[in-house]
């Protein structure tokens, strides 16, 4: 049943989910209801639904060992759990009962067969067991085909005392549903979180974290946090000072807090990133021309964006921040500035050639011609041997002067790999 008092029924024989409302004579077909089978449209035993808060239902496919998601209106549902055969493997269910998900979309189903919990994070190809998976049993640990599970959203979890929660999609569920879970949390002392928020009013900044995170769980004695806010608005906000915002953690073992505000007028937002340093992620991503620099070891992944152009120092600063970079993206459509002003005509020339050792990986696909030639020409970068280029094939014929440029050579030398989008001809020298 859902909030509005609409009644969903699963029938086994047709099969189908039918919906009853209030005061509607005639019920309404949901999902399934073109018989039985193992198409995205069609179900073979479905015993159980679930039906979240935008009127989506999750239906346990029993006879095709997957969960499926149909949106309301939706004539096909797609699978969210399972649907990789019958087994006991991580991706695969075994006669899937009882289902429920929680409001980030996590699938928490009762694989029957193989007596287990499994958990399956939205948009995850494969799930994990949280209880079960030892075979039938009266042991604590085992289960005899269970055929149900809910999930209890108030319980106080009095032993969890370490929590991390890394989300890379953008969530508009920071207050709705992760703070009341952290609120549950009442002897926590350690907390990552990694987190892309969409908000309405205020950026999730310092005071944000001071008054709803810090303030209302007292044990906490170490904060990580990467934590990006965005709001479709760009009017400019006055930050609070770093010596402020610092101040607001002393009571945590944390070494720096940096914070810096991104404002976007073309795409018509504004985003506000704050994290905890030194940063243990793997990746950066989005970086503009506010970036605060810094030293990031851990960091081999890095995609930089930005409406405002990127000149060659940034490109150095990047070199210097991120010693271990392997994969870098670029997505910017503004010329350089230096490059297009008179007063610049030589300063090809004196530019420091940037070297980036470790890279595997370049994607231009999606920049303006000069951030080519900042990489392809070899006055201004030395690329590292056998690297992988993405890009643009009009874009790379007209930097390279149709494959015949002397300054793009050396650098066009080194690539391995060449994946081109759009139009393109090979020609026999490019080819061989």
């Amino acid at each position: 049943m859902d909030e509005n008092g609409s009644l969903y029924v699963t029938d086994n024989q047709k099969p189908e989910v039918r919906r009853y409302r209030r005061g509607e004579s005639q019920e309404t077909v949901v999902a399934g209801g073109n018989g039985s089978g193992n198409r995205l449209d069609q179900f073979l035993y479905p015993p159980y639904v679930f039906v979240d808060q935008n009127h989506s239902v999750y239906v346990s496919d029993c006879g095709n060992h997957r969960v499926m998601k149909w949106v309301e209106g939706a004539k096909q549902g797609i699978v969210v759990a399972g649907g990789q055969g019958q087994g006991n493997g991580l991706t695969q269910l075994a006669c899937p009962e009882g289902v429920v998900v929680d409001q980030l979309g996590t699938v928490y189903v009762a694989d029957e067969a193989n007596d287990r919990i499994m958990r399956w994070p939205k948009g995850a190809t494969e799930g994990s067991v949280i209880v079960g998976g030892h075979g039938k049993g009266e042991q604590s640990k085992q289960f005899n085909q269970p055929k149900a599970t809910t999930i209890n959203n108030k319980e106080k979890l009095s032993s969890l005392k370490c929590f991390s929660l890394h989300c890379d999609s953008t969530t508009d569920s920071y207050e709705r549903s992760i703070l009341p879970l952290l609120y549950r949390m009442i002897n926590l002392e350690k907390l990552d979180l990694h987190l892309m928020i969409l908000c309405n009013e205020e950026f999730v900044d310092s005071n944000d974290l001071k008054k709803n995170i810090i303030n209302r769980i007292p044990g906490l004695k170490n904060f990580v946090f990467n934590i990006r806010s965005m709001r479709y608005f760009c009017n400019e906000i006055r930050l609070p000072l770093n010596e402020d915002i610092q101040h607001t953690f002393n009571s945590l073992q944390n070494n720096q807090i940096i914070s810096y505000v991104n404002y976007f007028p073309e795409a018509g937002h504004s985003e506000y990133h704050i994290y905890s340093y030194p940063y243990k992620l793997k990746f950066y991503r989005n970086i503009t021309n506010n970036f605060p620099g810094g030293l990031f070891k851990y960091v081999t992944e890095v995609s930089l964006f930005d409406e405002q152009p990127f000149e060659h120092e940034f490109f150095l600063q990047i070199q210097k921040s991120f010693p271990f970079m392997k994969e870098l993206t670029v997505i910017n459509q503004k010329p350089q500035n230096k490059k297009q002003c008179q007063n610049f005509k030589n300063y090809d020339q004196i530019l420091s050639i940037i070297k980036y050792p470790h890279l595997t990986l370049l994607n231009l696909d999606c920049v303006h011609d000069d951030y080519i030639e900042q990489f392809l020409f070899d006055t201004k970068m030395s690329l590292s041997n056998n690297l992988y280029l993405i890009i643009d094939y009009q874009s790379l014929a007209r930097v390279t002067h149709n494959f015949q440029r002397n300054i793009t050579r050396i650098n066009c030398a080194k690539l391995r790999y060449l994946r081109l989008h759009g139009e393109c001809t090979i020609l026999k020298h490019i080819d061989s």
